[in-house]
């Protein structure tokens, strides 16, 4: 009985010796990393004020002429109608807010008006720099309360 005691943790301590890692000349080489298993580099920092244009899709561009092209001719409903659509696609596109702060001013819905361009100027450093002064001037034409 008492050489099993003895037997038990030398056979245990030889079994588990026998198990312990490879030398490093008997270890198979690792893997190398794939391209895709690569740290993604580091996102640009995001500068106040600094942002990048909003990339604008061929459907939300056709959808920003359409507006246009209502505004030009005057038909305010209809330029509402395609700049909530076009907001459907792109909901920060200065460029739509602009087209509804106009024709909601030129049905004199002042108080719409103003509240789309204080929207479209939120996204304003994504939109070009003429629609941003576009969006300050017609502030200043309806005038803030």
């Amino acid at each position: 009985m008492v050489a099993m005691r003895l037997l038990v943790p030398v056979c245990l301590a030889l079994i588990c010796h026998g198990c312990g890692t490879l030398p490093a000349a008997e270890r198979p080489a690792a893997p190398a990393p794939a391209e895709s298993d690569r740290a993604a580099p580091p996102p640009v920092p995001i500068v106040p004020g600094r942002a990048e244009p909003a990339a604008e899709s061929p459907a939300l561009r056709g959808v920003i002429e359409e507006c246009w092209a209502h505004i030009d001719a005057a038909r305010w409903g209809e330029a509402i109608a395609s700049a909530e659509r076009g907001l459907r696609i792109e909901r920060r596109s200065a460029e739509l807010y602009l087209v509804l702060a106009r024709a909601y001013s030129a049905v004199e819905n002042f108080d719409q008006a103003r509240a789309f361009a204080r929207q479209g100027l939120r996204y304003g450093d994504r939109a070009p720099a003429a629609v941003t002064r576009q969006l300050h001037s017609l502030l200043e034409a309806v005038g803030e309360p």
